[in-house]
């Protein structure tokens, strides 16, 4: 492989060109001494040079200098791949950036193109980089299905969820179109939680590490960090809102009735790590409610009543999703009171005296040991229904959408799309571009512990238009376009 010759690699080439429309340079410089900006109209000029990140040798650290301010962008061009544009925002005469969504051990051609300030343009010469061999520990991915109909982009997840082979291998990575790995995060920190990875409105990314919440760029640089260890018994899921704070979910023991709980709390953390808001599931929900096996489950000296696994903030609502799993319900909850304001699940079996507002089911079925509910863009319910006590086996996984009338307190089922098999545990599913949806049937089954990832079309009759399978279980998939990934 060219890893150790990639991460000495560095050639700086130069050409000028002639100008579309603007005038003279500034008086920088470029490597060939060219676009000086005498009085003559010198053409402006554009340089490039590459090196390889040294942690990770899918990305280059591209540097280049324009003889006057102006926006760039690299052409990315490789035999297996195509050519591909990157733009990059700003105005400077010299920009550093990281090229990000390359295959490994491929050889590329890069051209810097710049848009000028004044008007014109410049293209400097090709340069060549070959990318690095994978880290050790690398997922197996296989393409199982593709479509010209896709929306495309990159697909990051979170991989092995604690069964990693390799303990030192990185927790998160990112495929193509095609199913090749084009990314992976160079750390190798362990996660006290599920491998959790968010796509974030600005085109960072969120993920979860040891005892932090990391914000970092696609390049992997960290933006910021969170400290989770405030959040006691953190687990499973944490939601960056749009005031900058954080809500996590956390977990304690507690006893009622004489019998001992595992019971599920909310933590908002503000910017510095302190808690500003409690929620606790034992002081709202129906503690005497055991509706199958998961509730009656014990684990370290207590059931699991509850079982958490997702937070969802409502947008434009100061209220959150909380969805329980063992209960097989979707709780609407009021952040400036802590009231559940409705319940999204089959009823049945609640305490005499426990008297929050359910939806009733005029269509369709319910739910059962949910993962991953979100409100779309239609304004329907999304989630991804494991199904552990709706037949097992015998009936595959799903992903589901409900129409909820909150006046009227009824809900309808729109629409269901099948997974290709049953998952025990795990599972998500996101909206992304034009109405598609990314599916994550992310747990093991009896016999197959494959992971499918599947991008199913919109309408009421969504069929598979793109998907892979993983080797590992895998927590939770994102797809982010290639526009908002660099």
């Amino acid at each position: 492989m060219n890893r150790i010759a990639s991460l000495l690699y560095a050639l700086t080439f130069a050409i000028a060109v002639s100008s579309c429309g603007g005038g003279g340079g500034n008086g920088e410089t470029s490597n060939d001494d060219a676009g000086n900006g005498d009085a003559g109209g010198t053409a402006p000029t554009a340089s490039l040079s590459v090196r390889a990140l040294e942690r990770n040798t899918l990305m280059a650290v591209a540097e280049i200098v324009l003889s006057e301010p102006g926006t760039i962008a690299i052409e990315l061009a490789s035999a297996a791949t195509g050519t591909r544009r990157i733009d990059y925002p700003g105005s400077a005469g010299t920009h550093v950036v990281t090229v990000v969504g390359m295959r490994p051990s491929t050889a590329y051609s890069l051209v810097a193109v710049a848009e000028l300030a004044s008007g014109g343009s410049a293209t400097s010469e090709a340069v060549g980089f070959t990318t690095g061999a994978l880290p050790d520990g690398a997922p197996s991915v296989v393409l199982d299905t593709s479509s010209a109909q896709s929306v495309g982009g990159v697909t990051l997840f979170g991989y092995g969820v604690g069964q990693r082979s390799d303990a030192a291998a990185p927790l998160y990575w990112g495929v193509d179109e095609e199913g090749v790995i084009v990314w992976y995060l160079h750390d190798t920190s362990v996660t006290r939680a599920d491998p959790l990875i968010r796509a974030l409105d600005d085109g960072n990314l969120l993920v979860v590490l040891e005892n932090e919440a990391r914000i970092v760029t696609p390049a992997g640089e960290t933006v910021a960090s969170r400290d989770l260890s405030a959040v006691t018994g953190f687990h499973h899921d944490v939601v960056l809102l749009s005031d900058g704070h954080l809500v996590a979910l956390g977990q304690e023991r507690v006893t009622i009735d004489g019998v001992t709980l595992w019971n599920d709390t909310i933590h908002e953390l503000d910017a510095a790590g302190n808690e500003v808001w409690r929620w606790s599931a034992a002081e709202h929900l129906d503690t005497g409610r055991f509706p199958g096996a998961l509730s009656t489950t014990e684990t370290r000296g207590g059931l699991d009543w509850s079982h958490a696994n997702a937070l969802f903030a409502v947008d434009g609502e100061d209220a959150l999703l909380f969805s329980s799993r063992s209960q097989g319900w979707v709780v609407k909850i009021d952040r400036s009171s802590g009231d559940v304001l409705w319940i999204l699940g089959d009823g049945a079996g609640t305490s005499p005296g426990f008297d929050a507002p359910f939806f009733g089911l005029n269509a369709g079925s319910w739910f059962t040991a949910q993962h991953a509910p979100m409100i779309d863009s239609d304004g329907h319910l999304l989630l991804y229904d494991n199904r552990n006590e709706s037949g097992g086996a015998s009936a595959n996984s799903r992903v589901v959408a409900y129409a909820l009338d909150e006046t009227a307190m009824a809900a309808s089922q729109q629409w269901e799309y099948v997974v290709p098999k049953y998952t025990a545990s795990l599972g998500d599913v996101d909206e992304i571009a034009a109405g598609h949806r990314l599916v994550c049937a992310g747990g093991p089954a009896p016999g197959d512990d494959h992971v499918r990832v599947i991008e199913i079309g919109g309408g009421d009759t969504p069929t598979a238009l793109w998907g892979i399978i993983v080797d590992a279980p895998v927590y939770r998939a994102e797809r982010v376009a290639w526009a908002g990934f660099r």
